[in-house]
């Protein structure tokens, strides 16, 4: 499980890991130096868009980046953060499993389609021919 972070060491690793001064990531935003300064220091929060941004410049996943200062900053709404990051992984898996699963059926041959069960049209299994009674 990754290492919590705050609002403070993500604006510093945003900074690092993208070679951006605080100047250029505050331009960016459109925001002073003198702010994303309070953000770090807790006067002031960054709204969700901006926390963002600093996941991305950062190299960090956005939302739970995102979820995890969130519920940080509002303890009341940590359950909240918390389900939502919880259905958006599982969507994300689902979608990740979905996927595979349709470009694994086109990368496959005929031979690995007639092995893996499925039968071309027009085949005794596919019931479009009678059998014989034994």
């Amino acid at each position: 499980m990754p290492m919590p972070i705050d609002i403070s060491s993500l604006i510093e690793r945003a900074k690092s890991q993208s070679g951006m001064t605080l100047g250029q990531l505050a331009a960016d935003l459109e925001v002073s130096q003198a702010r994303i300064s309070e953000w770090k220091k807790g006067k002031y929060w960054p709204d969700a868009s901006q926390i963002m941004y600093f996941a991305q410049k950062a190299g960090l996943p956005e939302f739970d980046t995102l979820a995890e200062l969130e519920a940080q900053h509002n303890e009341k709404a940590a359950p909240i953060w918390q389900a939502a990051l919880g259905k958006l992984r599982a969507a994300g898996v689902a979608a990740t499993l979905m996927f595979t699963l349709a470009i694994s059926s086109l990368l496959m041959s005929p031979t690995d389609t007639k092995a893996a069960g499925t039968h071309e049209p027009g085949s005794i299994t596919s019931g479009s021919a009678k059998q014989k009674p034994l």
